[in-house]
């Protein structure tokens, strides 16, 4: 197992990079900086200005991953998830969502335009807000009404 700056290969997947795509004749066709992760190619940038923008942007968004983990409230693993419950859509939430909440170990999905949410209740109700994968807050309310007004005021109301 090799380790790169510390940390276990095992633990991530270790890209590699390339200039431009080229045919079998070798030929370049799409022009760019190209990351590869096993058999998925992404173009992160056109140029090696663009490239290193997107390697600091990487190292920003590292920083701000480990601050969410910090501050977030970790949902319980012994929840069964229930499915959606709440949506920005119809500004509904499920009939005997609240009930089903507090008296199961359950958890359900807030599905928002802009954020995903999983609500569980713990003394109160929690929400644990999510954008594009990354915990963005975790809000708390006594009721889901109050959970859905909160999380739209912050987040939107789509």
């Amino acid at each position: 197992m090799e380790n790169i700056y510390g940390v276990p290969t095992d633990d991530y997947s270790s890209p590699t990079f390339s200039i431009n795509l080229y045919d079998k004749e070798g030929n370049a066709y799409c022009e760019g900086f190209y990351l590869h992760y096993g058999d998925m190619i992404i173009k992160v940038a056109s140029s090696l200005r663009g490239f290193k923008a997107h390697a600091r942007h990487l190292v920003f968004m590292a920083d701000e991953i480990a601050e969410s983990e910090d501050t977030m409230e970790a949902l319980p693993q012994d929840l069964e998830n229930i499915g959606d419950i709440m949506s920005n859509f119809n500004h509904e939430i499920e009939h005997g969502a609240e009930a089903r909440l507090k008296n199961e170990k359950v958890c359900g999905n807030y599905a928002g335009w802009n954020f995903h949410g999983k609500i569980w209740f713990d003394g109160m109700f929690k929400c644990q807000v999510k954008r594009y994968r990354v915990h963005v807050a975790t809000i708390v309310g006594e009721t889901l009404q109050e959970i859905m007004d909160n999380v739209s005021s912050e987040f939107g109301y789509d």
